[in-house]
């Protein structure tokens, strides 16, 4: 277990003073000696943070935000059937018609195992089984009498980096990533 100890503890309770380049010592086990941390490594670690952030913000990575995945049924003659909804803060995407580029991604990122009908199986086909199947393993809740499935994931609003979020994820998580 790493212990860090503030400058002014070393002094307290070591009764000795401490040359004013030293921030602060770290001990990784009680029976090892102390290491002590200058001033001149924090302030390199914050211009190597510093550095990556600004990177990061040149380079224009998107970032990956939080988005709510759902499965229903609609029992009505216009579009009914089931449909796949990915909702974001900013957008929306419906999975079954202009965005089926889409369905690939989305089917790696939630493995289900959907039984192949056919030797030649289409993607829409196996799409329309893994809605069921999706439906019936994240159900939250009933419409029409059938499982509506909702699962969280992280996307950054392009085609790739899918990735679903973990089971307990708190709102500061969420804000954060």
């Amino acid at each position: 277990m790493t212990t860090t100890f503030t400058r002014k503890g070393i002094e307290w309770w070591g009764g000795q003073s401490l040359p004013p380049e030293v921030a602060y010592g770290v001990r990784d086990a009680p029976c090892m000696d102390m290491q002590m941390v200058s001033w001149g490594e924090v302030m390199d670690a914050r211009r190597r943070r510093q550095r990556e952030i600004l990177r990061r913000k040149r380079r224009g990575q998107p970032r990956r935000r939080a988005y709510r995945l759902e499965v229903s049924y609609f029992d009505q003659w216009a579009y009914g059937g089931w449909h796949a909804l990915l909702d974001g803060l900013e957008d929306d995407r419906w999975l079954d018609k202009p965005d089926k580029h889409l369905r690939g991604p989305i089917m790696a990122a939630f493995p289900i195992l959907v039984p192949t009908l056919f030797e030649m199986d289409d993607e829409g086909s196996r799409f329309e089984r893994w809605k069921i199947a999706f439906a019936e393993q994240y159900k939250r809740r009933e419409q029409c009498g059938r499982p509506v499935g909702v699962a969280y994931l992280w996307w950054d609003g392009h085609d790739g980096n899918l990735g679903p979020v973990k089971e307990r994820t708190t709102n500061h998580e969420l804000r954060t990533k």
